[in-house]
């Protein structure tokens, strides 16, 4: 379980950096980007159907409230 638990918070990492770099600023745009990161990492091999992809992707598209946090702090 912690090994899903980092890959969750190494993939968010990853998802709000490629976020701000695209300029990402609404909740559909990050559901893309998670989608996008989440591909990436599978065709790669580094993740599989066995790390239950679903649920990850879940996850991580229900962090956008963070990250849009942190998007309207820079902006105050």
């Amino acid at each position: 379980m912690e090994n899903l638990e980092s890959n969750i918070q190494d993939l968010f990492a990853e998802v709000k950096v490629r976020a701000l770099a695209e300029g990402i600023n609404n909740v559909d745009a990050w559901a893309e980007m998670v989608d996008e990161v989440i591909e990436d990492h599978r065709r790669n091999g580094e993740l599989n159907d066995d790390n239950a992809l679903e649920g990850m992707e879940d996850v991580l598209e229900a962090m956008w409230p963070a990250h849009e946090a942190e998007l309207n702090a820079e902006v105050q």
